[in-house]
């Protein structure tokens, strides 16, 4: 908790190299401090929260964290706290409702490294407000978490999706990489054909540029009819 942030970093440095677990405790405490100062910061709760994490114990840290009111604080929450009981309000918090562009990012890296179900539909509303595509930094976290659930995302896009230039390039991207899938290629393939011209054009474009070159789709005889009736 010193006002002195070399000070900080070398308790910080000793107690992770110590492995001392005794401060936990302590190290929980500071974390569960909500202040925040006038530059919107909470050094003693950040320092807390990473000293946790090199201990390997930020499942101690209070989940409270992630809606503290410094956003440096619930940046460093998202990326240390386990996010197996997350739920879907507290990624809608972080996705949605977050105005910070730091933290929404920490939040899309997550999903891509540790999402879980309750994610996909915060993701999905995300992906709808035009501030988050427009920047190339989220641009990039939408594509990495979008690829972790990518069927239902790339599935839930062919209604809601938008057609802003950033967007169309998420979902290419996306649509690239969910190529793979054979089977669920194909059923998303023939649903595209509904959908809204932009975004069946940038699914379509994502998964002829990601089908492996030497792979014949398996189509079955209503397989082909269903295309035949698409076309």
């Amino acid at each position: 908790a010193s006002p002195v942030m070399d000070v900080r970093l070398q308790a910080q440095r000793r107690l992770v190299e110590a492995q001392d677990r005794t401060v936990l405790p302590d190290l929980v405490r500071l974390a569960t401090d909500a202040s925040a100062d006038e530059l919107n910061l909470n050094p003693r709760a950040l320092h807390a929260l990473w000293t946790l994490h090199g201990l390997g114990a930020s499942e101690a840290a209070p989940k409270s964290t992630l809606r503290h009111a410094s956003a440096a604080v619930r940046r460093a929450a998202v990326m240390t706290l386990p996010a197996e009981g997350w739920t879907t309000d507290d990624w809608r918090q972080l996705l949605v409702t977050d105005a910070d562009a730091q933290v929404r990012l920490a939040a899309l890296l997550a999903v891509a490294d540790r999402g879980n179900p309750a994610s996909i539909l915060p993701l999905v509303e995300a992906f709808q407000n035009p501030r988050n595509t427009s920047d190339p930094w989220l641009k990039d976290g939408f594509i990495a978490a979008a690829a972790h659930h990518d069927h239902a995302f790339l599935t839930s896009c062919l209604s809601t999706a938008p057609s802003s230039p950033g967007a169309i390039e998420v979902m290419r991207a996306v649509a690239r990489h969910h190529a793979a899938h054979e089977a669920n290629a194909l059923k998303l393939t023939l649903a595209a054909a509904g959908a809204p011209p932009a975004v069946a054009s940038a699914i379509l474009e994502g998964m002829t540029a990601g089908w492996p070159a030497q792979r014949v789709p398996a189509l079955t005889p209503d397989t082909v009819a269903r295309f035949q009736a698409a076309i």
